[in-house]
Formats: structure tokens, C-alpha cells, sequence
């Protein structure tokens, strides 16, 4: 959470600059790497993707990541999944180093698991139980909206630092792939209603960085 001070730190700075007028940022194509992802303990990922400027005030965004490690749901075997992360950006300075955005979207996460799977259940009764392995869904969908700042990290600006934080809202819900009918309720992480719920709506606050490299 260190990063969030260096995020307020950025803020303050770009704030100030309001009275600057020339556009310090002028590409139109980079490409970006989220480094935080390679060491997050809960969703270890790989997160990459590039931003086109359609001008002084409007930038569109692309990120997908790869996931490799989830820390959710025990007695897992093996973990993949992905997100995707559409997104469009404002620029409120013309200097173009504060924003805001609007970024949709979409997660999807597979569980490798050996358990015992309740099968034809109605009503969330099964008629029988079978030890095996199968691999328990997870998708979510949701929209972030993110205020941030980007720093540059060399004097020809073209590798940066942002900086971004924000409030979500997503909806969750799970399934058992390939098994119509089967029910199984995971031994999650963190044990408790919210958590354990196969199907709900959340918020969140995202946050992180970005490592951008301009190439044109």
C-alpha cells in the first residue's frame, strides 16, 4: 500500500501544475506493463497492454491478464484464467499527466481440483457424491473508475510511471465446467459468508502502477 502515498504525492504535483498550458505528452501509441501482478499473493499475474491517444483530451486502453496463481479457493491443483480490461481515459490537464478512466471488465478464472463433487442436485441437494477431479469456475464482470497520474522516468519522456487508484463494482458467480447439474461449494481463503457465496455483487477499491514505453 506504500505506492498509494506516492500516488496523493503525484496528485499534489500534477494539481499545482494547472497553470502550465503546453502539452507535455504528446505520443499517440505506448505499450505497458503492470509489474505489481508478477507479485500479488492473492491473483499472481501477468498483466500487459497499449494505449492509442485520439488527442490532447481522450486516450483509448487495452490490458490482458494472464493468471498463473490464485490463493482464493484451496485444495486446487492448478490455477489459469485471465482478465481483460477495456478502457477509455480523460485528461484533465492539457499537460495530459492527471486522468481519469473508466475501465470495464472481464475475469475468468479456472480451479484444478480433487474434492468430492455433489452430482444431480435440485435444490441444492445432490442425489450422490463422486470423488474426483474437475476443474470449479470463476467469472467476474465489473467496471472501475480510476483517477491517476503519470511521471516520466527519462528526459525524452518516453518511458513513464502511472500511478492510479479508484472504486469498482463487480458481480461473481461460479460453476463446476462440463458437469450439468453438479454443485460444489469451495473451501475458500478467506471463510466466511462473503467469500463462500457462489453468486454475488461486491465493490473494491483497485489500485496500482503501470510502466509505460512510448513508440510513437
Amino acid at each position: 500500500m506504500r505506492y498509494l502515498l506516492v500516488f496523493f504525492i503525484f496528485l499534489s504535483k500534477g494539481l499545482t501544475a494547472q497553470y502550465k498550458s503546453a502539452v507535455l505528452y504528446n505520443d499517440t501509441l505506448a505499450v505497458r506493463f503492470s509489474p505489481l501482478g508478477l507479485v500479488d499473493v492473492f491473483d499472481g499475474n501477468f498483466t500487459a497492454g497499449a494505449a492509442y491517444t485520439l488527442n490532447n483530451r481522450w486516450t483509448l486502453s487495452a490490458d490482458l491478464s494472464y493468471i498463473f496463481y490464485s490463493a482464493y479457493i484451496e485444495r486446487r491443483r492448478g490455477v489459469s484464467g485471465y482478465i481483460f480490461k477495456p478502457g477509455i481515459r480523460y485528461y484533465l490537464l492539457k499537460r495530459r499527466d492527471f486522468f481519469v478512466e473508466s475501465i470495464p471488465f472481464y475475469k475468468r478464472v479456472g480451479y484444478k481440483i480433487n474434492d468430492w463433487l455433489e452430482k444431480d442436485c435440485v435444490n441444492g441437494v445432490p442425489a450422490y457424491r463422486e470423488l474426483k477431479t474437475f476443474r470449479f469456475r470463476k467469472q467476474v464482470v465489473g467496471l472501475n473508475m480510476q483517477a491517476g497520474v503519470q511521471e516520466s522516468l527519462t528526459r525524452n519522456n518516453l518511458l513513464r510511471l502511472e500511478i492510479y487508484a479508484g472504486i469498482s463494482i463487480r458481480y461473481k458467480w461460479q460453476d463446476v465446467k462440463n458437469e450439468p447439474g453438479a454443485c460444489y461449494q469451495p473451501t475458500v481463503l478467506f471463510n466466511d459468508a462473503f467469500f463462500s457465496a457462489l453468486n454475488n455483487f461486491s465493490a473494491g477499491v483497485p489500485h496500482g502502477l503501470r510502466l509505460v514505453y512510448v513508440i510513437r
